[in-house]
C-alpha cells in the first residue's frame, strides 16, 4: 500500500528537481532529485541524473576556482617557442670555447 504513495512522492520530487534544473538551480536540483531516491531507491535514472549533476556541479566549482600560479606558468612554457636544444631545430649551435680548459669542456658536454 505504502509502494505507490513513495512512487507518486518521487515523481513530484523529480519534477520539482527538473523545475529547479531548468531555473538554472543545480544544486536545489540535485537535492531534490537525492531526496526522491529515498523514496524509490530501486531507479537507476534518478541515480545516474544525480551522479550527472553532481559532475555538472564539481566542474563548475573547479572551473570558478583560479588556477595556481605554477599551472599559469606550465602553460606559458608549453606556447613558448621552441627550446634550443631540439632536435628538430634546423640551426646549428655554436659554442666558443676560447682559453677553457680540458676539464672545463668535458663537465660543459
Amino acid at each position: 500500500m505504502r509502494k505507490p504513495i513513495l512512487i507518486f512522492l518521487a515523481i513530484l520530487v523529480v519534477l520539482a528537481g527538473g523545475a529547479w534544473f531548468w531555473a538554472s538551480q543545480p544544486d536545489e536540483a540535485l537535492r531534490a532529485y537525492r531526496k526522491a531516491q529515498e523514496f524509490e531507491p530501486s531507479n537507476r535514472t534518478l541515480a545516474a541524473k544525480s551522479a550527472e549533476l553532481e559532475r555538472l556541479l564539481r566542474d563548475r566549482i573547479e572551473a570558478a576556482t583560479p588556477r595556481p600560479e605554477i599551472e599559469k606558468m606550465r602553460q606559458q612554457a608549453r606556447r613558448s617557442i621552441e627550446p634550443v636544444l631540439s632536435p628538430t631545430n634546423p640551426e646549428p649551435l655554436i659554442v666558443n670555447l676560447i682559453n677553457t680548459s680540458l676539464r672545463e669542456i668535458l663537465s660543459f658536454i
